[in-house]
């Protein structure tokens, strides 16, 4: 593969089963952040440092926030769409779930549950909602604005490092 091997740690592609994607499949990443989907053609982030590495190595990029509705895209343009670990930083979550669906075919959306918040003692301050599993069977999970007030008082960075070393692997990750 061109692209640069992904920095040390779980991503997850590590624990979501993707489905098979044909060769012949126009694939999007959106937020790829460190931890792209290296079957991808298209990669869009709103961080231009993220971009680089899939730029150089040939791959088309758009740098741009799925906050403003991706209109550069078009309806149905691409056969699947991976975001992992992006809704939970954005204003409307809904109106974003929208656009992936606008713009892809098929795709896996990843979020975080609160309980992978609470494990890891609010460690990710830039996540605007908790995700919730809805108690109807199949239905859409549920985004919860956090008590920011309340998640800084329970924060503690001892909890953090003890959890992170229990949970996570890579070198970068010791207590």
């Amino acid at each position: 593969s061109l692209l640069p091997p992904v920095r040390a740690g779980v991503s997850a592609r590590d624990y979501v089963q993707l489905p098979t994607i044909p060769d012949d499949w126009k694939v999007l990443d959106i937020g790829p952040g460190r931890f792209p989907l290296r079957r991808a053609d298209v990669f869009v982030d709103r961080t231009e440092e993220f971009l680089v590495p899939m730029r150089n190595a040939g791959k088309k990029t758009i740098r741009e926030s799925l906050e403003y509705g991706l209109p550069m895209i078009e309806d149905k343009s691409f056969d699947f769409v991976w975001c992992s670990h992006v809704l939970e930083h954005l204003n409307d979550p809904v109106a974003c779930a929208a656009t992936i669906s606008r713009i892809g075919k098929s795709g896996v959306l990843v979020v975080p549950s609160v309980y992978k918040d609470t494990l890891f003692n609010f460690e990710e301050v830039e996540h605007q909602w908790h995700i919730m599993p809805n108690a109807v069977k199949g239905g859409p999970p549920r985004f919860i604005r956090p008590n920011a007030e309340l998640i800084e008082r329970l924060r503690d960075n001892l909890v953090q490092k003890a959890a992170d070393f229990l949970y996570r692997s890579g070198s970068d990750h010791d207590c």
